[in-house]
């Protein structure tokens, strides 16, 4: 009973708790209310599962005494393990499992009888768990992420969210999963120019660029320095100043290792105000732009 109530309770959602209840279901509705407080639902089938294995243990014994006598007991405590085992255990959570949602409807009414039971002992009891676990027991989400985005394909399929938009709120998901190395662009597909040069050098390849920002390097192109705004560069030579070097007014790169997720470095560019980073691997080397 408890192991499978354990199961119903936690293996379906609160999202599909609601929908029932507001189907009209009033053992969902009941349900609903024990897993607002997921920490006492747990602690009242805990308590009434131990409970139950004491009493069952004891009695146990206590028949194979006055049965067989004392030397039965290590026979009836083997026996009791393995009945307690599949029928209290693995036969219970099995069902409860695969039929969760009428399960969680018929096992909230005694389970609420048995938390208003236990409420004495259960309120001083709470106070030692959020001690013991930092301060915050057991708390149990909503809706997940994979239920939301069955939730956006099925809105995709019905017609209410465009591709695009389910795409895009899809990849916000995948955001903090991506790190830099992910979405870089590599070192060998990487437009730089050499610092030492003069506009006046560089003149062709900055009119022919397609890039607002352009990697500056020191001696070769693995040894990257500054970051080269083109538009600033331009403006210098329509000024005629053709004999300053790259480097004299170029903007100091921002390096970042190839481990930082998308997120973090989202965070970064809005704080920094930056709009470009070189990614290095944990040796100092250039691996590529973002």
């Amino acid at each position: 009973f408890f192991s499978g109530a354990e199961i119903a309770f936690f293996s379906i959602t609160e999202t599909r708790l609601k929908a029932l209840s507001d189907e009209g279901h009033k053992g969902a509705k009941l349900a609903l209310k024990l897993r607002s407080n997921p920490q006492r639902l747990l602690s009242t089938i805990l308590i009434g599962n131990n409970l139950v294995n004491i009493m069952a243990a004891s009695m146990a014994t206590l028949i194979a005494i006055r049965l067989f006598g004392s030397e039965a007991v290590a026979v009836a405590t083997g026996l009791l393990t393995f009945m307690v085992l599949l029928f209290g255990e693995i036969v219970p959570k099995t069902l409860c499992a695969k039929y969760s949602e009428t399960a969680v409807q018929l096992l909230a009414y005694p389970i609420y009888l048995l938390e208003q039971l236990f409420f004495p002992f259960l309120y001083f009891l709470e106070p030692f768990i959020l001690k013991l676990t930092g301060g915050r027991g057991l708390t149990v989400p909503f809706i997940t992420e994979e239920e939301l985005k069955i939730m956006l394909d099925a809105g995709g399929k019905a017609g209410v969210l465009e591709t695009d938009e389910v795409k895009m709120i899809k990849n916000v998901f995948d955001f903090n999963d991506v790190t830099a190395e992910d979405a870089m662009t590599p070192r060998i597909y990487m437009f730089a120019l050499d610092g030492n040069q003069t506009l006046g050098e560089t003149r062709e390849e900055l009119f022919k660029a397609k890039y607002s920002r352009i990697p500056i390097y020191e001696g070769n192109p693995d040894n990257i320095t500054a970051i080269l705004y083109r538009n600033h560069a331009l403006m210098e030579l329509a000024q005629s100043h053709t004999n300053l070097t790259l480097k004299s007014f170029a903007k100091p790169a921002l390096f970042i290792p190839s481990t930082k997720t998308a997120d973090d470095l989202l965070r970064q560019f809005q704080q920094e105000k930056r709009h470009i980073a070189i990614v290095v691997n944990e040796f100092g080397g250039v691996m590529g732009l973002i």
